[in-house]
């Protein structure tokens, strides 16, 4: 009965954190439209996926793990995570600039690579509770 109802406890908070996710991207894509630049729109994504995929850990129970897996998180959450932001600092770096504009065209990647992040970065500080 207790896994139930921690179960119940995270279903709720998905549901509210599904609200929440809701109103960052519509407030981030009204200051993309109030300052007519798209780096508001596309940071809430990334935050928001960030953090659901932070979120989509809890759902194994999370213990604090003693020592912190550096390799997931300097090997799988720290390059996804660059991956996302890298297209945005493209504009700075000329050379990169060409092949990272296909990446950042296409909006499937900040969503996949971000919820991969914070999956991985929950994982790599807490392990799931047996």
């Amino acid at each position: 009965m207790p896994n139930m109802m921690s179960k119940l406890i995270w279903l709720i908070g998905a549901i509210a954190l599904v609200w929440l996710n809701n109103k960052v991207l519509d407030y981030g894509s009204m200051w993309s439209r109030k300052e007519d630049v798209d780096t508001y729109r596309v940071m809430a994504k990334v935050v928001v996926a960030f953090w659901s995929g932070s979120y989509l850990a809890l759902l194994g129970g999370v213990k604090r793990r003693k020592p912190v897996q550096k390799m997931l998180l300097l090997g799988v959450s720290l390059p996804c995570l660059l991956i996302v932001i890298l297209p945005h600092l493209s504009w700075n770096i000329p050379y990169v600039n060409v092949w990272l504009l296909e990446l950042m065209q296409n909006s499937y990647h900040v969503t996949y690579f971000s919820i991969t992040s914070g999956f991985t970065a929950m994982l790599s500080f807490f392990r799931f509770q047996t």
